[in-house]
């Protein structure tokens, strides 16, 4: 896992422009999906969409436009960026393949270190 904090709106947005998983690639599997309960919480579901993404970029609610936090100053923490990437030797058998299932292994694997992630920092 690779953790990646940006303080600058622009590069986010920038990045989500030319990031494969955020929308270029025709596989819809390759997308990057709203998941976990801050989604959730600002009713963020289906493929990540760029004008949500930019909305959330510049703190504002990704529906209503709102100001998310009370104080917006210079040097904010914008996001940050959690990568979690399969071993070499995955990504070389899908690459080789295209078996949709080894993807859909990935991804699972993925979603349950996120949730257990969530369940580390609820404070429920």
């Amino acid at each position: 896992m690779r953790a990646t904090t940006s303080t600058s709106a622009t590069s986010s947005k920038r990045y989500f422009e030319i990031s494969d998983y955020l929308g270029h690639d025709p596989n819809p599997l390759l997308k990057g999906h709203w998941f976990g309960k801050a989604a959730h919480l600002l009713g963020l579901e289906g493929e990540v969409d760029k004008q949500a993404f930019d909305r959330l970029v510049d703190n504002e609610h990704p529906a209503t436009g709102e100001r998310l936090t009370q104080r917006m100053h210079a040097g904010r923490r914008v996001g940050t960026d959690f990568t979690l990437s399969a071993p070499k030797s995955v990504s070389l058998l899908w690459a080789e393949s295209r078996d949709d299932d080894i993807l859909k292994a990935v991804q699972q694997a993925a979603f349950k270190t996120v949730d257990e992630f969530e369940k580390d920092c609820d404070r429920d």
